[in-house]
């Protein structure tokens, strides 16, 4: 991907990952029937899983909520 354009990285915790997926279990259809202990042990699985790949990005966001100031500037000074 990065050979195609600049690629970013927003790194959420856990926690938000879970509260955002959380609210749309009815909705996705890989997550629906998981209990909430459930559910966040694919997150963190997947989370591993892809961690390496995310790690190539371009660009990493580590701030939680994201300003857009600082996205902003990052992106532009890429």
């Amino acid at each position: 991907m990065n050979q195609s354009g600049t690629t970013i990285w927003i790194n959420t915790s856990i926690d938000v990952l879970f509260q955002r997926l959380l609210k749309e279990k009815p909705v996705r259809p890989l997550i629906k029937n998981l209990t909430n202990d459930q559910l966040r042990g694919f997150i963190i699985k997947k989370f591993s899983d892809r961690k390496i790949f995310y790690e190539q990005a371009d660009i990493i966001i580590d701030e939680d909520p994201v300003r857009l100031e600082n996205l902003v500037e990052k992106i532009f000074h890429a």
